[in-house]
């Protein structure tokens, strides 16, 4: 673990820049990853429990940015997941439980950006 906190690894790879990815436990708090390969900017992938916290992972790979996939119990709280791949943007799959609470998954994909496959009990939560 590593970056935990609020913000810790807020906008993380974005305004064209650029991050391998995110793993191990780390960024954890409230916005912990909040607009990760937001902005033209990119991360490779998030995944084994990282980036959890209300609003963790909201606006991942917004406007024309990109994220992997977000796997393994990664993003994890309310509104989590909201807008990510938002606005033009991408997020690869979403699975292993991952992006899971209230609102997690919220206009994701949407306003002309794109999701991919969502399983194994992923955005899953009230009005996920």
């Amino acid at each position: 673990e590593s970056c935990v906190g609020t913000r810790s690894c807020s906008w993380a790879g974005s305004s064209s820049g650029s991050v391998g990815g995110i793993s191990g436990g780390s960024c954890i708090g409230v916005e912990a990853c909040h607009g990760t390969g937001a902005l033209l900017g990119s991360v490779g992938y998030i995944t084994d429990g990282s980036c959890d916290g209300y609003r963790a992972c909201e606006l991942a790979g917004y406007y024309f940015g990109h994220v992997g996939d977000i796997t393994d119990g990664s993003c994890i709280g309310d509104y989590a997941c909201t807008q990510a791949g938002y606005s033009g943007g991408s997020v690869g799959a979403i699975a292993g439980g991952s992006c899971n609470d209230h609102h997690a998954c919220l206009y994701a994909g949407s306003s002309s950006g794109s999701v991919g496959d969502i399983t194994g009990g992923s955005c899953y939560g009230y009005q996920a």
